[in-house]
């Protein structure tokens, strides 16, 4: 199952103007994305809120549990902290789960289960990639946005996920959050990471996804 992160144009605003191009570049140690792209959030602390919008049938407290749990990976492994707000909207992450329906309101791709993304993006710094054959950006942000997609019943060729277990929620969640945090694109070290591009069991946040996140976040 394949779960394709697509939607960056909902909420990348990136600029390139600020960019200075120069003659030389240090290289990275290592890069384990796809994108040539990673961010960071700018603050020290993020807020988050949480919504359930109509048509997604999963419980108040089993969506909760999920995006807390996810939450929860990512904030005991880096800063910025993240703290809970209230159901609702607003604040500088928006998380929550809509129905498929809402997802075709979108245009998001029927065997999409969650998105999630950064805000508008800021220009950082430059560096070579690892091979010295091309360039990796580094941003900063201070917002984003993950959903879990609710499908009663998959049909019309969609992905079903009202039998999704607790597993299967949780990776969608922490892999999602983790885009929130500005991995941009999935991880090139294969399916044993958090970060690869297909759903599978992983819910933790694995060496790879942790290294590459390094570059641009502190250990707590």
């Amino acid at each position: 199952m394949k779960r394709i992160v697509l939607l960056l144009t909902l909420f990348f605003a990136v600029g390139f103007a600020s960019i200075v191009k120069v003659s030389a570049y240090e290289p990275l140690p290592y890069w384990y994305s796809d994108s040539t792209k990673i961010s960071s959030f700018s603050q020290s602390s993020v807020d988050y809120s949480i919504a359930r919008y109509d048509g997604c049938n999963m419980t108040i407290s089993n969506l909760d549990s999920y995006i807390e749990y996810a939450v929860g990976e990512w904030d005991d492994m880096f800063s910025p902290d993240f703290s809970l707000v209230s159901y609702g909207t607003g604040e500088d992450v928006q998380t929550g789960c809509i129905s498929r329906n809402n997802a075709d309101d979108l245009n998001i791709p029927e065997n999409v289960v969650g998105f999630g993304g950064t805000g508008t993006m800021t220009f950082s710094q430059r560096f070579r990639n690892p091979e010295l054959t091309g360039y990796i950006n580094f941003y900063t942000h201070s917002s984003g946005a993950m959903y879990l997609i609710w499908d009663d019943d998959g049909t019309d060729g969609s992905v079903q996920t009202s039998n999704f277990t607790i597993t299967q929620w949780r990776n969608v969640a922490t892999h999602e959050i983790g885009h929130v945090m500005g991995f941009l694109g999935h991880n090139t070290q294969g399916s044993t990471q958090l970060m690869h591009m297909y759903t599978n069991s992983i819910t933790t946040i694995q060496f790879y996804d942790k290294k590459h996140m390094l570059l641009v976040y502190g250990l707590e």
